[in-house]
């Protein structure tokens, strides 16, 4: 890597528990660039924007602003220009509640549902490749691992319910 990258000594736990925000930080940032720059530009779309169109089209109903900020931990302003701009494009649509008519209810569209089926073929062709010499049991390790962590970081937050893939045992 770089001059300024650390060693990390697997056989020390403060060290390991040191290095991991960084890492995790560095990940971040890095597959939001990755994803927005070579996944998800050629159709228009930001990483934030996916996972989005994504959580709408996966978990069905409606949800509100409101529930969409909280569980993609966003803050109000910046869902609203995504949503906004979601729907600018024809992806998704703004609907008042039948409960409470100041309340705006989120759908995905069918113009984003078929974008979705378009993007995600493209995505999961490109995460093969991207994650050839990883193993499915080494994904799988990562995968578990990391939900803990985000769950327990969550819970110390005291956030309930945030968008993360569920792992089935």
């Amino acid at each position: 890597m770089s001059g300024l990258a650390m060693e990390i000594d697997t056989e020390d736990r403060d060290q390991m528990a040191l290095a991991l925000p960084k890492l995790l930080t560095v990940a971040g940032e890095l597959s939001s660039k990755a994803g927005d720059q070579l996944i998800f530009a050629p159709f228009g779309l930001t990483t934030v924007k996916y996972i989005v169109l994504s959580m709408l089209m996966r978990h069905g109903g409606q949800p509100t602003m409101t529930e969409l900020k909280d569980l993609l931990t966003r803050s109000p302003a910046n869902m609203t220009q995504v949503i906004d701009s979601l729907e600018q494009a024809g992806l998704v649509e703004r609907m008042a509640s039948p409960q409470d008519r100041r309340v705006n209810l989120i759908g995905i569209t069918s113009e984003g549902h078929n974008l979705m089926i378009k993007v995600e073929s493209f995505f999961k062709a490109r995460m093969h490749e991207y994650l050839r010499e990883v193993t499915d049991a080494e994904m799988a390790t990562f995968i578990r691992s990391l939900q803990r962590f985000i769950a327990k970081s969550a819970g110390l937050l005291g956030m309930k319910e945030i968008c993360v893939p569920e792992v089935k045992p």
